[in-house]
């Protein structure tokens, strides 16, 4: 009767195959393997010698594990069977993967080089392998049954799409899992807004295709540091991104990087820019639309204006210190038209007298007070302040103030290089300094923006109560903020254009 004395291979993994050699004594031609149990197949047995057979053996992915008995039949039905030298092992199962953070994903992006991932499964042991086509390649460290890391490459001509991949133990056992894609690297169509300003935190919006959940957004460093992205779609995606008041002044490359290693860098698209903030009252807050237009279509700021109607100077010196310590702006501007009791708290903890006659020695000296202390906030957090020149108004009175006033300012100017009055909005709003409620037209104006015989309104107009002061021609109605005109406004256009030009012009 034949003998087994050992298998080549004593066990077989799930959906496996291999060839088993037998060693034994009295074996002839003719003699047959089976394997008791369901699930198993063996192949026609070779006769090598009277000591070996071989055989082909093949485990169902379904079939039971366990010890098998193994037997060995001769033709004269003699045989030998081995009870224990033999079993069915679990095959290697892929239940998930994750990335280097422990997160899901599900594929990587086209062109990545040994990009670390952890596959959990079962069944796996040490020398395992992981196999997918179209080109991708896999270098696996398996720690534990259940446990392996991965070094996936997806080469940079590997077309998008869908994988399996085949998990394979030394035993043979081996399942597939369809779990595995390679994905479309990203990119970028357009980014708003185009500036982001120093000292301020900005969104950012970010167009293009194949951004994913967990996608991080990168302005080049240089004090612009991203807080946290939002995934609206795989179109768009938006990004917080902090501004160090010190950060590099330049044009940067917006860098998106996907967790599957996929990533793009855009054109220079995105400017790092210093933020003026502008302050004032009712003739500030209608043209508050307009300043800010002026200022995104300059390169090297981005403007803030700061205005309600009725204010004073008075009104705005906690505000400005605020900002100061939130935002660290590099300039101010400061724009009055004389206003005095504006009945808030600020301006009554800083003295204002109701009863006090408008262009009197007491108002001028509380005004100047009001400034002074203004500029002295705005100088001791490192801000150069720009105290703007009123333009004249038709009201004699007022115009009488006016004019106090800004000799007053272009007094607390003198002789420091902090401090500087603008005088072009006076400019761009009178004719030689003096009112005038018509200009002429500008070159893009039309007769549908009021242009008519070469000219164009400046000011509100008679019967309006504030005639010759705002810059609406229809007057301003309601007290809603910001003020708007109904009516284009082309007072407002030459003031923005006027102040956001002598900021540009000051530098840095």
């Amino acid at each position: 009767a034949p003998t087994i004395t050992s298998l080549s291979r004593p066990t077989i993994g799930q959906g496996g195959a291999a060839s088993v050699i037998v060693t034994g004594t009295g074996f002839v031609s003719g003699a047959r393997v089976s394997v008791a149990g369901a699930g198993l197949t063996v192949g026609r047995t070779s006769f090598l010698s009277s000591t070996t057979v071989m055989a082909r053996v093949t485990v169902a992915p379904t079939a039971p594990t366990g010890a098998r008995a193994f037997t060995v039949t001769n033709p004269d039905l003699q045989s030998a069977t081995c009870a224990t030298c033999f079993a069915v092992t679990p095959a290697p199962i892929i239940t998930g993967l994750a990335d280097g953070d422990g997160l899901p994903v599900t594929g990587v992006a086209v062109g990545v080089t040994k990009m670390p991932l952890t596959i959990s499964g079962t069944g796996f042991q040490t020398g395992m392998v992981v196999r997918s086509k179209g080109g991708v390649s896999f270098r696996i460290g398996v720690e534990s049954p259940t446990l392996a890391v991965a070094w996936v490459t997806a080469s940079r001509y590997a077309v998008p799409g869908p994988r399996v991949l085949t998990s394979m133990n030394r035993d043979m056992g081996r399942s597939n899992c369809s779990c595995f894609a390679v994905n479309a690297r990203p990119t970028v169509a357009a980014v708003s807004p185009a500036k982001v300003a120093r000292g301020e935190f900005t969104t950012l919006t970010i167009t293009g295709t194949g951004f994913q959940e967990g996608s991080s957004v990168s302005l080049g460093g240089n004090g612009a540091t991203l807080w946290y992205t939002i995934l609206d779609s795989p179109t768009q995606l938006r990004a917080v991104i902090g501004v160090a008041p010190d950060a590099v002044l330049d044009t940067r490359s917006v860098e998106v990087s996907n967790r599957d290693g996929g990533w793009v860098l855009s054109a220079p698209t995105v400017a790092v820019a210093d933020v003026a903030y502008v302050y004032g009252d009712s003739v500030t807050d209608e043209s508050i639309a307009a300043i800010t237009a002026a200022g995104d279509a300059s390169a090297r700021w981005v403007v803030r204006p700061h205005a309600f109607g009725g204010t004073a100077p008075c009104d705005w010196v906690d505000w400005l210190a605020d900002d100061l310590y939130l935002h660290q702006p590099k300039r101010v501007t400061l724009m009055t038209m004389g206003n005095w009791n504006t009945g808030s708290t600020a301006c009554a903890d800083r003295g204002v007298d109701p009863s006090v006659a408008v262009d009197s020695a007491e108002y001028l000296a509380a005004f100047r007070s009001w400034v002074v202390e203004f500029v002295g906030v705005a100088k001791a957090h490192g801000a150069k302040v720009m105290l703007v020149a009123a333009p004249p108004a038709a009201a004699s009175l007022r115009n009488s103030a006016i004019s106090h006033l800004n000799a007053m300012l272009a007094d607390v100017a003198s002789g420091d290089p902090m401090v500087s009055v603008v005088s072009s909005v006076r400019t761009a709003l009178s004719d030689n300094g003096a009112f005038v409620d018509h200009l002429a037209c500008l070159p893009n104006e039309t007769e549908a923006m009021g242009c008519s015989g070469g000219v164009i309104p400046m000011r509100a107009l008679a019967p309006q109560i504030d005639a010759g002061l705002h810059l609406c021609p229809t007057g301003l109605t309601g007290l809603t903020h910001p003020l708007t005109c109904a009516v284009y406004s082309s007072g407002s256009q030459r003031y923005a254009a006027a102040l956001v030009g002598s900021i540009v012009a000051a530098g840095p």
